[in-house]
């Protein structure tokens, strides 16, 4: 909805003032993420009380997934169209390309891990918010741990040997001299 409402003002003729545009989208950009967290506070309303009837369970289902899916295809538009300076800072950081270089060994390893430190329980575990969260920082913790040598001795190596093989290497045209 954000964003059909600045092109409604665009094509309105409310502004053709590209700041203005700018700003009005900056701002709207700032305003999704409190707009999700409020989308998904309002369901709270089905946690107390008596229990709503499943059209209005299912019509709830629908506007929020809906809104949520508008409100992501806004926030990924304002990041390409680089409407932000702040969010876009921090997403661009260098500090994210190590992670980014881990993240699929991770993902390859974290279900083993998972499987080993299921398999390794001897009693049941008492299931509390706090037990959740240390049990999942240490899956990732874990993960990346082992995503490091993973990366190092297969993932690297492969990648090198298919730019060597696959990358075409294109020499500039030498001038015959007569």
């Amino acid at each position: 909805m954000p964003l059909a409402h600045v092109m409604w003002l665009v094509g309105c003729g409310y502004t053709d003032n590209p700041r203005e545009i700018e700003k009005l989208s900056r701002c709207l950009a700032w305003c999704v993420v409190p707009a999700v967290v409020g989308l998904f506070l309002t369901g709270n309303i089905f946690y107390g009380g008596e229990r709503p009837s499943i059209v209005v369970r299912m019509a709830y289902a629908a506007v929020q997934r809906s809104a949520v899916g508008v409100l992501t295809a806004f926030m990924i538009l304002s990041l390409v169209m680089r409407a932000e300076d702040f969010q876009r800072r921090i997403l661009e950081w260098d500090g994210w390309v190590v992670p980014s270089r881990l993240s699929y060994c991770a993902f390859l390893l974290h279900v083993d891990i998972v499987h080993a430190m299921l398999g390794a329980r001897s009693q049941l575990a008492h299931v509390s918010f706090l037990y959740v969260i240390i049990n999942h920082l240490g899956i990732v913790t874990l993960s990346y741990l082992l995503a490091v040598p993973c990366y190092l001795m297969v993932e690297a190596p492969f990648t090198q040997l298919n730019k060597a093989i696959f990358e075409k290497k294109f020499m500039p045209p030498t001038k015959k001299t007569m």
